[in-house]
């Protein structure tokens, strides 16, 4: 799933799930993109060769998958003490879906660093995925587009 994926379905779920989702339109961006950041030490060490790679499992650090998954669950844990529920509810569904569209369409190592072993739920071709996250992309802009300033 592309970044910008991310954040328009998780703004939209949010504006769905609470309405008001402009309110938070900030920590939607950052908590829908947290986990991406990870990408960015495996772009410096493939620099020049970066257009003719694609971000799979190999472009993931742990952070990406369920050690991962469980730091931020732990984080967002001690968060519930100094933080308001609505702020941590928001938080916490970002990341969930974040996580759970990466697993969904694509390939992931669950038990990474422990084991490089790959899988996929193999329920459409990768033809179609990118195909599909390309739509889907250009068509939630434009929702959001519509929604934001219409």
């Amino acid at each position: 799933m592309n970044t910008l994926l991310h954040f328009l379905i998780s703004f939209i779920i949010i504006e769905i799930v609470f309405g008001d989702a402009k309110s938070y339109i900030l920590l939607i961006i950052l908590f829908s993109m947290l986990v991406d950041l990870d990408h960015i030490p495996y772009l410096i060490n493939v620099k020049k060769n970066v257009f003719k790679r694609k971000f799979g499992a190999e472009s993931r650090s742990f952070l990406h998958e369920l050690l991962g998954l469980s730091i931020f669950s732990l984080i967002i844990c001690i968060l519930f003490f100094f933080i308001s529920l609505r702020l941590l509810q928001i938080i916490s569904l970002c990341i969930l879906l974040h996580f759970s569209l990466d697993f969904l369409f694509g390939i992931t190592r669950p038990l990474y660093p422990i084991s490089n072993k790959k899988i996929s739920l193999g329920i459409m071709k990768r033809e179609f995925v990118y195909l599909l996250e390309i739509l889907l992309t250009l068509i939630l802009l434009i929702l959001f587009l519509v929604f934001f300033y219409g």
